[in-house]
């Protein structure tokens, strides 16, 4: 029951992740004066150029956040399952790589034009901290099941 909660606000926290990430960078884009795309096709170079970057950064921050959310667990003693591994590995490390990437992005768009900034940010940054608060209760379940594993024995 408890790895299925856990499971579930994972999920959340992905999607909110994934939804304020996308959200952000469309509002970064189109205060460059960039209104419509074609995923998988061509685009305006500085479209191009923004995805490639936000892939670098989101595939560099997601196998580290996973190494280092797996890494904990273990090295704390818990007694984990399998599917609590999977989940910090699959969910909350792609959670805090899409919120990195999201405020990364939020930071670009103020450096570039503050009043979009401004009048865009607070929907944006609701999402990013709905993905962290998904993903933290997420972790909080995990481990505390995992501890009251533990202090059993």
């Amino acid at each position: 029951m408890k790895i299925l909660l856990v499971l579930i606000l994972g999920v959340l926290g992905f999607l909110a992740a994934a939804k304020g990430h996308g959200r952000q960078v469309r509002l970064e884009r189109e205060a460059h004066g960039v209104h419509q795309v074609t995923f998988g096709g061509e685009n305006p170079p500085l479209v191009q150029k923004l995805w490639r970057g936000d892939r670098v950064r989101f595939w560099s921050a997601a196998p580290l956040m996973a190494v280092v959310f797996c890494a904990a667990i273990y090295f704390s003693g818990a007694a984990a399952s399998g599917g609590v591994f999977a989940v910090a590995a699959f969910l909350w490390a792609p959670v805090i790589a899409f919120s990195f990437c999201g405020v990364a992005s939020a930071l670009r768009l103020h450096a570039f034009d503050k009043a979009a900034f401004a009048s865009t940010s607070t929907v944006g940054f609701l999402w990013l901290a709905g993905a962290v608060v998904f993903g933290a209760l997420s972790a909080f379940v995990a481990l505390s099941a995992a501890m009251s594993e533990l202090l059993k024995r």
